[in-house]
């Protein structure tokens, strides 16, 4: 839930005339505040995302005063400006430069009829803007509810009253923020958003952004996460994201949120942007387990005699032993893979075939050693 600057814009232009001459690619901005500002000096003041009225007043007959007022607005990031033209700004004043300007920056740049008061127009926006964030508190609440707490029945029917049906197709996706939890993120994200999910909403949680969106399934939702972190890459912010199975339900939600926790967890040591919980292969049967004691017996059993020769002789056994199975057993390829003579890694398999408790030419035996690796780096991870 955001509200955007084009949601402004299509509810009110009407009823105040308001019309937007350039910078359409930036309708879907997110709108933080509504603000009358006269002097480019005090642009240094404003928050990002803020809607700027202004009258042109502080002008005094400067040349350029305006580009240099829009390029001052552009730098902060506010969401666009709205001109009263009639008396100190003409309508005429708005050159193809200007228009080129907010364009190439996909900044929203309108004009408003002179006769229509500021104070009735601010008024109104600002008092719809203040809607909006009461519903999208109280809505951030009951998603707490429902995530972390036990009092999943109330946080549902809270949800379903504001439009969160009981049954859709759901996801959750675990946004690591990199501290970035500030008020500037936040309005970047939603902004990006806006132009990417048909239905979402979006909220930080300590040191993690959470995501809901509605009504993707899981390649739109793959293919709608990664032009989101591509975009915010290409605004400074990198991030990396996991996301749980899909859900229809929305009590599925708490152990989807659970799941993109750890396909966030594995994307973040994997080095990689984005991880689907549900592309997590064999990966995903361990994550699931809340009990690791079995987990942390097949793997000391299997795996305890190499990695206490590695500890003992600082030695690279372990390390040989998961190029081989991701070789698929050429030692040639695990050679090369590891930049050293295959004579070498030949010795180390030796080594490795006489330590474990299973015959790595045996299907069985291969099974088992290779679960216990990926338990090793699920351990790892822990």
């Amino acid at each position: 839930m955001s509200l955007s600057l084009s949601q402004l814009y299509v509810d009110h232009n009407q009823a105040y005339g308001v019309a937007l001459v350039a910078g359409e690619e930036g309708l879907k901005q997110d709108v933080s505040w509504v603000q009358v500002t006269e002097d480019i000096s005090y642009s240094a003041f404003l928050k990002p995302h803020v809607l700027v009225f202004t009258t042109g007043i502080g002008n005094d007959g400067q040349a350029g005063w305006l580009e240099q007022f829009i390029a001052a607005l552009i730098r902060i990031g506010a969401a666009g400006l709205i001109i009263n033209t009639g008396a100190y700004i003409q309508k005429e004043d708005i050159s193809r430069h200007i228009k080129d300007v907010c364009n190439n920056a996909a900044f929203p740049l309108f004009t408003m009829p002179w006769k229509i008061r500021l104070a009735d127009i601010t008024q109104e926006w600002l008092y719809t803007l203040f809607l909006s964030t009461q519903e999208e508190y109280e809505t951030m609440e009951a998603w707490k509810k429902l995530l972390f707490t036990e009092q999943t029945v109330t946080a549902q029917r809270q949800l379903q009253l504001t439009g969160w049906e009981e049954t859709a197709l759901y996801a959750i996706v675990a946004i690591d923020t990199k501290g970035s939890n500030n008020d500037t993120f936040v309005g970047q994200c939603k902004s990006v958003l806006n132009d990417i999910m048909p239905a979402y909403f979006f909220f930080t949680n300590s040191h993690v952004a959470i995501l809901i969106a509605k009504g993707l399934d899981p390649l739109q939702l793959s293919e709608a996460i990664q032009k989101f972190l591509n975009c915010m890459a290409q605004r400074g912010t990198r991030c990396i994201a996991g996301s749980g199975l899909l859900t229809h339900h929305l009590q599925g939600l708490k152990k989807s949120y659970s799941q993109a926790e750890q396909a966030l967890r594995w994307a973040t040591a994997h080095e990689e942007m984005y991880c689907y919980f549900g592309d997590l292969g064999i990966d995903a049967l361990l994550y699931s387990q809340e009990e690791t004691e079995i987990m942390r017996h097949i793997h000391d059993y299997a795996l305890g005699p190499v990695l206490q020769y590695d500890q003992v002789h600082n030695g690279s056994l372990y390390v040989t032993l998961q190029a081989y199975l991701a070789c698929e057993g050429s030692l040639q390829a695990v050679a090369h893979r590891l930049y050293t003579h295959r004579n070498t890694i030949a010795y180390r398999m030796h080594k490795i075939e006489n330590l474990l408790p299973y015959d790595l030419t045996d299907g069985e035996g291969l099974f088992r050693t290779m679960l216990a690796c990926h338990i090793h780096e699920f351990l790892s991870l822990k």
